[in-house]
């Protein structure tokens, strides 16, 4: 039987590069198969994080928060020293989290000048591989009306020369909420990441907001 093959194979040498070219596949697929199969990888094509539509994006300096349509809220747009903000990395054990007001009243004024305005603030620093990392909230008023409305943003930035070394696949999250006499009022909890230079984010639910993770 085999050798009325091999002369069938032999006498049709195009048919015979079709059915080894057919096997190779066949093989190749099979293997992948077994692959996946064996170290439990469901979709090896799925997208490592989530991507939906948040007001948070990748820019030179920074992860940026922009006021827009993507944020839900109701009422008067608070002014900056009723803000508060939580930058944090997912599963972090108490270190790469940082929390508190936005800004303070020397920061309100100068956002508060009837012109376009930026004040810069720090926030705090973590060790790392190579060495110190800085973090800064850069507050950005475009009317100077020292209201966060619309086309408004809070970047948080690094020291590092480039935002993606410190945040590549390290997931953070970032909120805001806004009290006013004894409420509060949540602006959205966002996680982010980067991976091989691309930005994800995602609306998440990682924060205690039973026990506000705001009341310092």
């Amino acid at each position: 039987m085999l050798e009325g093959l091999s002369s069938y194979l032999g006498s049709k040498p195009r048919r015979a590069m079709q059915i080894i070219l057919c096997l190779s596949v066949a093989l190749v697929l099979i293997l992948v198969v077994v692959l996946v199969t064996a170290l439990d990888m469901g979709n090896p094509f799925a997208p490592p994080y989530p991507n939906e539509d948040t007001p948070l994006s990748l820019t030179a300096t920074g992860v940026t928060y922009t006021m827009d349509n993507t944020v839900t809220y109701y009422g008067s747009y608070p002014n900056y020293t009723s803000l508060r903000f939580y930058w944090g990395e997912v599963g972090s054990a108490g270190t790469g989290a940082f929390g508190g007001r936005v800004a303070g009243d020397i920061e309100q004024q100068r956002l508060n000048t009837s012109s376009s305005a930026t004040v810069e603030a720090f926030i705090g620093g973590e060790g790392s591989d190579t060495g110190m990392i800085w973090y800064y909230l850069v507050i950005k008023d475009v009317q100077g009306n020292g209201a966060f409305e619309d086309g408004d943003s809070i970047t948080f930035r690094t020291n590092a020369s480039s935002i993606l070394a410190p945040l590549e696949d390290r997931v953070y999250t970032i909120s805001l909420v806004f009290l006013n006499d004894g409420w509060a009022c949540s602006l959205g909890e966002f996680s982010c990441a980067i991976h091989d230079g691309k930005f994800y984010s995602w609306r998440s639910d990682t924060l205690n907001w039973s026990q506000p993770w705001w009341d310092y």
